[in-house]
């Protein structure tokens, strides 16, 4: 059987696993989302306005598995400190494996490696209905021995309705400089990125809704890609489209909640003609147990694979002041 494949669009630059989801609950709600505050400890990847002292304790722990056996760790952690707010830490590491290499005649070179990293601490402060914070993020690569690395900011704020269950957040993300080139001759190109949502649950309603906009300050890339695929310029609502990512929540119980997300971007660019397999859908699930959460999503690149998102986060104070009693 044939297939036909989309084209798409390359990367913006380098450093772009920075822009990658870490947690189940990021990854199932579609790979981003700047507006769902105090729900998990791992969207301070995300915009770090989203953490607050409601977390203070929570430590997760990420696993991700890609297609081509390319994998991620991850590892969040968040502490309240008196007077000064909410300050979190995090740390992502990618893992590409072994990689086979050729020289221009298709004759083997052998194997070479690669990884990246990056550490990020984060600090949030609250101011009457609106929530500021900043990340700041070392970030490293390195590919058959050429390295590279930057320091990068994100500012996000976040607002929190004091009576309704609504919330809008804005980020500005990747802002920095280069420390390090791969080579002298290499132009390194930083993932900048502005990138605003909403989060909103209806009254008597069991569900969530998040609506996510990224690459605001680029709607070009949306233009170029469709003229690729549809060979014609694309309307106003697929252009929108282009830059959205829409999750959905749901509550079904004290201890259990369902999620799923759609990003419309990776559906036009990575699904074939005639095969689509759930591109650009994620889905997952989060259980509540005591004092731990888990965590498992699932989400569609492609007909030849997904990737599979493993949560798990503690409520350390809770653990703690448990033995306590019981001691």
């Amino acid at each position: 059987m044939k297939y036909m494949a989309y084209a798409q669009m390359d990367g913006s630059g380098s450093f772009l696993f920075l822009d990658v989801p870490v947690s189940a609950m990021l990854t199932g709600l579609g790979g981003i989302n700047v507006s769902r505050a105090d729900a998990d400890v791992n969207l301070l990847t995300s915009n770090p306005a989203l953490v607050s002292g409601e977390l203070d304790g929570y430590l997760s722990l990420n696993y991700v598995i890609y297609p081509g056996d390319i994998k991620l760790s991850n590892v969040s952690y968040s502490q309240f400190v008196s007077n000064t707010g909410s300050w979190s830490a995090n740390l992502v590491y990618f893992d590409y494996g072994e990689i086979n290499s050729f020289d221009d005649t298709g004759a083997s070179l052998g194997t070479f490696n690669a990884s990246e990293y990056a550490v990020t601490i984060s600090k949030s402060h609250m101011e009457g209905n609106y929530r500021l914070a900043v990340n700041a993020k070392y970030a490293a690569s390195t590919i058959a021995g050429y390295t590279a690395s930057s320091i990068l900011f994100d500012i996000g704020g976040v607002f929190i309705h004091p009576e309704k269950d609504f919330n809008a957040g804005l980020v500005i993300k990747n802002a920095g400089f280069v420390l390090k080139n791969f080579t002298e001759t290499s132009n390194i190109t930083l993932p900048f990125n502005v990138q605003m949502g909403m989060s909103f649950k209806p009254v008597h309603m069991p569900v969530r809704f998040s609506l996510s906009i990224y690459d605001i300050t680029d709607w070009s890339k949306a233009n170029e890609q469709a003229s690729l695929v549809d060979y014609k310029h694309p309307t106003t609502i697929d252009r929108f489209f282009r830059h959205s990512i829409f999750g959905m929540e749901v509550l079904a119980g004290r201890h259990l909640r369902l999620l799923a997300g759609y990003d419309h971007k990776k559906r036009r660019e990575l699904k074939l003609v005639n095969a689509s397999d759930g591109t650009g859908f994620s889905y997952g699930l989060m259980i509540s147990v005591k004092s731990f959460e888990f965590g498992f999503s699932r989400a569609t690149y492609h007909v030849a694979g997904a990737s599979n998102t493993f949560t798990l986060t503690s409520d350390l104070k809770s653990l703690i002041m448990k033995k306590r009693t019981i001691e």
